[in-house]
């Protein structure tokens, strides 16, 4: 029989391993903490579906690809991919699973930018009808006329050549969002708030990934 100093002393030494095995369990973030959820599955699923679509259609359509040249651009992949696998493995604070995060949404951007670039090429093969009519009826919707901007752009020397850099430096730009994430933005409640967290990820990975896509296709 325990005496009642006994039984207090094995209550607390009990509640204080199930404590240590909860922060141990809690140090251990799941993957969607770092990116790789649902959203980011299917968008990964999806990158698969239309390369092999396209890796199939290029014969039909007359095509072919110097796959050389794509070297480069998987180099780019594998390193974006080899960094999340390194900061999935590593990370363990709270604050710190936004940087992998961005750099999962940042490379579902470029793997999905290598995919889409051969596709168009066989899309434009099947002699579809563009959509720059529907474009161009859009732009006039919203009052904007790319010619007169263009001709606006080029009275303003200092201003186009911002332009140009800012596009010609735009995967340094991306680049550039992981060091930044992880020397300013050191908690994630600020701006996670109230929000569930799993809604959380779903918002930024997407955001980050539209925006990002967005800029670089105009």
């Amino acid at each position: 029989m325990l005496s009642g100093s006994e039984t207090t002393l094995a209550m607390v030494g009990t509640a204080e391993r199930n404590v240590s095995v909860g922060a141990r369990a809690r140090s251990r973030p799941v993957l969607a903490d770092l990116g790789l959820n649902r959203l980011a599955c299917a968008l990964l699923g999806l990158d698969v579906v239309i390369a092999a679509v396209v890796v199939m259609a290029l014969p039909a359509s007359g095509l072919s690809v110097q796959w050389t040249s794509a070297i480069p651009l998987l180099a780019w992949d594998a390193v974006l991919l080899s960094l999340w696998t390194y900061l999935a493995l590593s990370t363990r604070k709270r604050r710190e699973f936004l940087v992998a995060e961005t750099v999962m949404a940042l490379a579902l951007t470029l793997i999905v930018s290598h995919v889409l670039a051969p596709a168009q090429y066989v899309a434009v093969s099947t002699n579809r009808p563009l959509i720059d009519p529907l474009l161009a009826s859009a732009d006039r919707m919203l009052g904007v006329n790319v010619g007169t901007f263009a001709a606006w752009t080029a009275t303003h020397p200092v201003l186009a050549v911002m332009l140009r850099a800012a596009y010609f430096s735009l995967l340094p730009q991306f680049a550039m969002v992981v060091p930044l994430l992880g020397m300013y933005l050191k908690d994630r409640e600020r701006w996670s708030g109230p929000i569930k967290e799993e809604a959380t990820e779903l918002g930024f990975l997407g955001a980050t990934a539209s925006a990002m896509t967005t800029t670089g296709t105009r």
